[in-house]
């Protein structure tokens, strides 16, 4: 994906350039609609949504919609995201949008419903399922987001972001000794993981084993040198031992 290409003004570069030599690429469109920031992203986004050749597509229709929320314009982009499920009903990024839609118009009910379709829909290792978790454990329902992600990691026991998530959530009820056993199954596959060890870390805060936690974050300092993240969470070990 675009966004593994390193900072996002590259990540956005490389998707215009392959837009200038392929208008047609929808995924390229969608990141660069996804992810404009500022009157000349805009203009340069609205230009390829001009110049894209098959405006009848889903992707098409998305890419309107998601410029149309970014103007606040949500009758625009639940036209938009119409279209594109009528396009194509079983489009998960399509439910997704619509789930955002709902949001910025404050009906919580209206977006789970469509975050979890759009998880249902989702490939096995999508971020969406990810998404549609994050939303229900956010929102008061930790019980239903650690059945979807429990099913999740035993279906998928290599989808790494699904066993942090159910870290997270283990952390949010203060149970760091079961966050600590999930992240086991993190760190056993990637060992480097950012994410996974600095959770590990606040779980060693948490439980007051300073050290232990000095010593992961020291350990990523060294590989991530001058990360705020890690810095901030060295200070706090600092200041608890």
């Amino acid at each position: 994906t675009y966004s593994a290409l390193g900072p996002p003004a590259k990540a956005k570069s490389e998707a215009l350039f392959v837009l200038q030599d392929s208008p047609a690429n929808g995924e390229a469109l969608m990141f660069l609609t996804e992810n404009v920031s500022g009157p000349e992203e805009t203009r340069a986004a609205e230009q390829a949504l001009e110049k894209f050749p098959e405006k009848d597509t889903p992707m098409y229709q998305l890419a309107v919609a998601n410029m149309a929320m970014r103007k606040l314009d949500l009758t625009a982009a639940k036209t938009a995201i119409t279209r594109a499920l009528l396009l194509d009903a079983e489009s998960p990024e399509a439910h997704e949008r619509m789930a955002l839609l709902y949001l910025l118009q404050k009906d919580s009910s209206g977006a789970k419903a469509e975050f979890r379709t759009a998880a249902e829909l989702a490939s096995p290792r999508s971020q969406m399922k990810i998404v549609y978790a994050d939303y229900e454990a956010r929102t008061g329902e930790a019980g239903t987001a650690k059945k979807f992600l429990e099913s999740l990691t035993s279906k998928t026991p290599d989808f790494l972001s699904a066993w942090i998530l159910l870290s997270r959530v283990a952390v949010t009820e203060g149970n760091y000794d079961k966050a600590l056993a999930l992240l086991e199954n993190v760190v056993f596959r990637d060992s480097d993981n950012l994410d996974a060890r600095l959770l590990q870390a606040s779980c060693w805060l948490g439980k007051r084993e300073t050290q232990k936690a000095v010593s992961v974050l020291e350990t990523l300092d060294r590989a991530y040198p001058g990360a705020p993240v890690i810095k901030f969470q060295l200070a706090r070990a600092e200041l608890q031992d």
